[in-house]
């Protein structure tokens, strides 16, 4: 995993934020698979793929879990 293929997953979830139980699905696939590939040593600059994944926060979509 790269910062470049984490921006590319930001970039999907943010165009699933009209669907939010889709974009909080995916954003939550994205911190798994970070950490999995941190996990694993497969993970390139991983503060720079942590810093790009955590803008997902900045999305203005409901978060909750039934």
């Amino acid at each position: 995993m790269t910062p470049e293929h984490v921006k590319e997953r930001f970039e999907e979830i943010r165009k699933l934020s009209g669907d939010p139980e889709m974009a909080h699905s995916r954003e939550d696939d994205l911190y798994l698979d970070i950490l999995t590939a941190i996990r694993d040593g497969t993970i390139i600059d991983a503060v720079r793929c942590c810093e790009e994944a955590l803008k997902t926060h900045d999305l203005s979509f409901p978060r909750w879990c039934a």
